[in-house]
């Protein structure tokens, strides 16, 4: 767990010199970076659209505007090792489930059903740059609208539905 401080001066050498130690680890690992913070509220979300307005971009209807600076200066640390691949993921819930996706109804083991959105995309594809992450979140945009409008990934999207894995509990 790398905790940053929202000072790209104060957290570069932290990302850098974290991500370098868990490249190294000798079992696989996964490293999510929350580009978007961890939490969507409203707040958040219109301080977002001003964000944006003032920047000259597109505002977000689901997402928040992703901050790149974690990300621009861990990318490059993750090109230097050759087993590395980044997944774009996208997680919705049908909002007609009869339990709404919540800790609490996951620990008292209630059916909540997840659509997942994985998409691999190699490391030597990926730039660190805030308008390349800002095309990740601006197609994760479009595929949580599709989601919200038709109940799949794809419709909205112009591409032919794919069935999904079903998965028991």
């Amino acid at each position: 767990n790398v905790v940053v401080s929202r000072s790209i001066e104060k957290d570069k050498k932290v990302i850098e010199k974290s991500v370098e130690e868990f490249m190294e680890y000798p079992y696989s690992i996964w490293i999510a970076i929350l580009a978007e913070g961890t939490r969507f509220t409203k707040a958040k979300h219109e301080a977002s659209i001003e964000f944006a307005k003032l920047k000259g971009i597109e505002p977000l209807k689901h997402h928040l505007i992703p901050r790149a600076s974690g990300f621009n200066a861990s990318v490059p640390i993750m090109k230097k090792y050759d087993n590395v691949v980044a997944y774009n993921v996208e997680i919705r819930f049908d909002k007609n489930d009869k339990n709404a996706p919540t800790l609490a109804n996951l620990l008292l083991r209630r059916k909540v059903t997840a659509h997942i959105y994985f998409e691999r995309i190699p490391m030597n594809k990926i730039e660190p740059s805030f308008e390349y992450l800002y095309g990740i979140y601006k197609q994760k945009d479009a595929l949580a609208e599709s989601f919200n409008t038709f109940g799949n990934f794809y419709e909205g999207r112009g591409l032919k539905v794919q069935e999904g894995i079903k998965m028991k509990p």
